[in-house]
């Protein structure tokens, strides 16, 4: 019976030292489980400094961008002012233009105008003056002298070519028709008509249409009646 029991014992005693032995093996074995081979060490370490430049490269685009936003925004800001400009211009231009124009056509009109009341005013100096002739009693000694040295005086060297058609001459008044010569100009035979050397005052008027002359001469001493 005692020798059983030793024998168990010894058993005992050899199964708990096989026990401590496997634990003592297993503490000494490396933890594989919790540390990682070198090339995935490797690996990782790729990994974070591509994800970092990834990072990096994402913030300096969305800076990019940002400025990117900021430039167009200008630039639809300058397009906005600059149509704000154009439209302006050309408000400002058609009000130029249309200023312009309308100051032209009443520039026109003033003188189409004032051509008007010169001409009107010529045609009632030319009635005065041949109602006036009209009304004269006829003096033969001035008038015929009148007459003779007006004819004289035409037939000078600087009217040549300037043909008088007729002359009349009353009390006071003389009345003289005169046709300049068609390869001359109107203002140059204008201009030596009156020239003529008359003692007394004168009214001179020219057809522009016909190109005749029509001229009225006062007597020394007196005036050509001038409307008011």
């Amino acid at each position: 019976m005692k020798k059983i029991l030793i024998i168990g014992a010894a058993s005992v005693a050899i199964t708990a030292s096989m026990v401590w032995m496997k634990s003592e093996t297993k503490l000494l074995q490396p933890d594989t489980g919790h540390v990682a081979p070198l090339s995935q060490l490797n690996v990782n370490a790729d990994t974070d400094r591509l994800f970092n430049e990834v990072m990096q490269s994402n913030a300096l685009m969305q800076e990019q961008i940002t400025q990117l936003k900021k430039q167009i925004n200008q630039l639809v800001a300058h397009s906005e002012e600059a149509q704000v400009f154009e439209k302006a211009s050309v408000s400002q231009a058609k009000t130029l233009a249309q200023t312009e124009l309308q100051q032209k056509q009443n520039a026109d009109k003033l003188f189409k105008e004032e051509q008007q009341a010169a001409e009107q005013q010529m045609q009632q100096q030319i009635q005065l003056l041949d109602d006036a002739l009209a009304a004269e009693a006829y003096d033969p000694d001035w008038s015929l002298s009148a007459q003779s040295e007006l004819n004289t005086a035409f037939l000078a060297e600087n009217m040549a070519s300037i043909h008088l058609n007729n002359v009349e001459c009353k009390a006071t008044i003389c009345k003289l028709d005169i046709t300049p010569p068609s390869d001359q100009a109107l203002e140059d035979s204008f201009r030596r008509i009156s020239s003529l050397k008359w003692p007394g005052s004168g009214f001179i008027y020219m057809d522009n249409a016909s190109g005749n002359v029509t001229l009225y001469l006062a007597k020394e001493g007196h005036s050509i009646p001038q409307v008011n």
